[in-house]
């Protein structure tokens, strides 16, 4: 549950910084999970609206050099 809400976190700051105009980011955050823990939740975007209530849906393919369109969720 501790990722779940690490990732939220780090995606309402992105999401902040895009409503701002500000188009790139750079975090770091150690997370306590396998980056193959992390990656699978990352990639699992049919589950996105289960945990994240800033980005849905999320269109594109998840694969390296693929690009992927968030739709960003007013936050209330």
């Amino acid at each position: 549950m501790k990722i779940f809400v690490i990732i939220v976190v780090l995606l309402m700051a992105l999401a902040g910084l895009y409503y701002r105009g500000e188009k790139s980011v750079h975090i770091e955050k150690d997370i306590a999970a396998s980056p193959k823990e992390v990656w699978k939740v990352l990639i699992n975007t049919e589950a996105y609206a289960d945990w994240n209530t800033v980005i849905k849906p999320l269109s594109g393919t998840v694969m390296e050099g693929q690009k992927l369109n968030p739709n960003y969720s007013p936050l209330n």
